[in-house]
């Protein structure tokens, strides 16, 4: 999982639903990641969004343009103070209707969820609207018809013209993915495992790279059946790894990277630990990793089995996977 950069408002919301949409209210006012809009009717057996469509459509094509964003129905414009409102169940199943309709072409990964209130006739819709690998996005819908908006501190801004004739030349970027594969035969004295990257975009991905550093003692990192397509450099656990300029990447390929052999001895109880890496390919950004942990919580670890000793370092990694540019 890639963490967005609104993921710990998201979380937030999701998490702790009406209690968090107040802290985020109360704490984050309108900004880039984040718009509120009021709907002061009842939406029960309503056929159409009527003027929300233009809001919504704005808002798909202003943050599909930009670095993605969350669109929060049911709180009130003004003070942004909490207004549930009924019928938002109806509210969201009218939202999914009307978001393939909304731009052009088509966002392709725009989600939705409710936030029920303490009034369980009323509730908040949520939005989340990521950064479109289609974009730029040009709204269709009646009130903003063939405008392209990206957002801009607290307010969705008509691209420029000259912004735009750069966005119309952007390429899809490659997108890399972690997998982590786990030996199916467990071993009484060590866990061993392999790092592997996949394409998740549907372009070819290229110079396909991982860099790593590893400090923990006992723990022995090796090249894998692949190595014949790196090339880099090895000092002990730490290792910069790029494939060679002939080896090209399919969507949805992968290629393992690094295999690990973990023994199953304790270490330092106080000490600081971290398992830490990055990576990506050509055109894409840097994904990084950062599992930091005491020695005490690596000693229980080892404890179970291969799998679970994975999940417990994703677990000591921060939202897991992070975007950077």
């Amino acid at each position: 999982m890639t963490a967005s950069a609104y993921q710990h408002i998201l979380d937030k919301l999701k998490n702790q639903k009406e209690v968090g949409l107040t802290s985020v209210t109360q704490e984050q006012v309108e900004c880039f990641f984040i718009d509120y809009k009021e709907v002061p009717e009842d939406f029960t057996g309503k056929t159409s969004l009527n003027k929300y469509w233009g809001t919504l459509a704005k808002s798909i094509s202003g943050f599909g343009n930009a670095l993605g964003g969350l669109l929060v129905f049911g709180i009130k414009d003004t003070d942004k103070s909490l207004s549930p409102f009924s019928g938002y169940k109806n509210f969201e199943v009218l939202v999914n209707e009307f978001i393939p309709r909304s731009t052009n072409p088509k966002h392709e990964s725009v989600k939705t969820f409710l936030i029920p209130s303490d009034d369980a006739t009323k509730g908040y819709v949520v939005v989340e609207i990521p950064q479109s690998l289609n974009r730029p996005l040009q709204v269709i819908s009646n009130d903003y018809n063939h405008r392209y908006f990206y957002r801009s501190g607290e307010s969705h801004s008509d691209i420029p013209h000259d912004v735009l004739v750069g966005m119309l030349g952007h390429k899809i970027p490659p997108r890399m993915i972690v997998q982590w594969y786990a030996d199916e035969v467990e071993q009484p004295d060590k866990f061993v495992f392999q790092i592997v990257l996949r394409n998740g975009s549907s372009v070819i991905a290229r110079n396909v790279w991982l860099n790593i550093d590893i400090g923990i003692p006992n723990v022995i990192a090796q090249h894998t059946s692949f190595s014949n397509q790196f090339e880099g450099a090895q000092v002990n656990n730490a290792c910069n790894l790029v494939t060679k300029d002939s080896y090209k990447m399919a969507p949805q390929g992968q290629i393992s990277m690094m295999k690990l052999e973990v023994q199953k001895q304790a270490i330092q109880d106080d000490g600081d630990f971290h398992f830490y890496f990055t990576f990506g390919c050509e055109g894409s950004k840097i994904n990084e990793f950062n599992a930091t942990f005491k020695g005490s919580e690596y000693n229980d670890a080892i404890t179970g089995t291969v799998r679970d000793f994975i999940e417990f370092l994703k677990s000591k990694s921060p939202d897991h996977i992070v975007e950077r540019l």
